[in-house]
């Protein structure tokens, strides 16, 4: 992270981030201390293991911990920039009571997560967009039923896939909004979600009467030290494309990250 006094230029250019946006925060070893805001961003420079970043602070972290890879920073800085200023209040707020909300197209809901997810568009059933006049501002998409055994026996899940908001906006009452809508038109008896480990606890979710259900174990990556490019270990094992893929110690670095929180939520329609 520092060569003896001098920072790297992933937390230079962080520093500089907080900085020109007004954000104050203190420096706590290697991660900024956000007290106003109850969060603990920490940059996770690559090759540094995620389960080190405990002994990293010195549990002197508060609140939630936003944790940043240096490969995601390289590959998607302008969106974890404005994922950052709404987080934080620093974007636009708009009221989702003054949107409309309507099932969009494939391309529409993939045009526009691409830019705005930081995982990008993945494959979903059912696609909506609100809008503010005629302005997309925010895609929510739900995968098709699958059958799970619960305790009260088998249900018709769905999975809320992804969900985002234009650039930098905050939208209140997005996220609810948008999932009404499915859950009118759809009548689920049950939905889940992840929250990513990394950036939030999901209370999002909690908020909407989700309950929390577990959290999976951490994926694993193999980022090219060049490029910074990432490929998931399960793709380069299963997925064909990825095959000829040459990957070593010497070209690339293994990281994990740090998992997802998994919600759900039931339904009864009468």
């Amino acid at each position: 992270m520092k060569v003896g006094c001098v920072e790297s230029q992933f937390v230079l250019e962080i520093r500089f981030f907080l900085t020109d946006n007004a954000i104050c925060f203190k420096m706590v070893d290697s991660s900024f201390l956000l007290s106003e805001f109850s969060i603990t961003i920490v940059p996770l420079p690559l090759g540094r293991k995620i389960e080190e970043l405990d002994t990293m602070n010195n549990g002197s972290e508060k609140g939630e911990r936003v944790v940043i890879h240096e490969d995601l920073w390289v590959q998607k800085g302008a969106l974890i920039r404005n994922r950052l200023l709404a987080r934080l209040g620093k974007g636009e707020v708009l009221f989702a009571r003054k949107c409309s909300v309507r099932e969009i197209e494939t391309t529409a809901a993939r045009d526009f997560l691409e830019e705005n997810h930081i995982l990008g568009y993945s494959r979903a059933r059912y696609k909506y967009g609100l809008f503010n006049g005629d302005k997309m501002v925010a895609v929510a998409t739900f995968s098709a039923s699958r059958p799970m055994m619960r305790d009260h026996g088998l249900v018709e899940s769905f999975e809320w896939v992804r969900y985002a908001s234009l650039g930098s906006l905050r939208i209140i009452g997005g996220m609810g909004k948008l999932l009404s809508l499915f859950a009118r038109c759809i009548k689920p008896q049950e939905v889940m979600s992840y929250a990513d480990a990394e950036w939030s606890e999901g209370g999002a979710y909690l908020s909407l009467g989700f309950e929390i259900a577990g959290k999976t174990t951490p994926v694993g990556f193999y980022v090219d030290k060049i490029s910074y490019e990432r490929f998931p270990m399960k793709k380069l094992l299963k997925d064909k494309k990825y095959r000829n893929q040459e990957l070593d110690e010497d070209s690339a670095v293994l990281l994990f990250n740090s998992g997802n929180f998994k919600f759900i939520r039931t339904f009864s329609f009468l």
